[in-house]
């Protein structure tokens, strides 16, 4: 068993990517995607995964139907937590400043 931190140099010697040295296979990629998108565990290296292997999956058949619903999964997930931060980054402004004008007419 390698020390898992030869991991990198192995897959630049074998060039090939990591997951490859695990025989990661595409379903088993979309199923990992899925589970992110159904528990909405979205972090941004998640997120820049699924979009890694959709992006390579649209590259082979840009009309994969299924990596195209998720990639809008992806990003409406994503657009959702984005307002979720915006709304409470505005709560904060509001409470630090309730006077400001400015704060209640920003473009949400």
């Amino acid at each position: 068993m390698p020390d898992i931190t030869l991991l990198p140099k192995l897959a630049v010697f074998f060039g090939v990517r990591i997951d490859d040295l695990f025989s990661v296979n595409t379903d088993d990629e979309l199923d990992r995607i899925d589970f992110m998108l159904e528990n909405e565990k979205l972090k941004d290296e998640n997120f820049i995964y699924a979009k890694r292997i959709l992006d390579s999956i649209l590259r082979e058949n840009r009309n994969d139907v299924g990596a195209l619903k998720r990639y809008a999964r992806l990003y409406l997930l994503r657009s959702s937590r984005d307002n979720l931060t915006a709304g409470r980054m505005l709560e904060k402004a509001m409470e630090l400043s309730p006077l400001d004008e400015e704060i209640y007419f920003l473009p949400v």
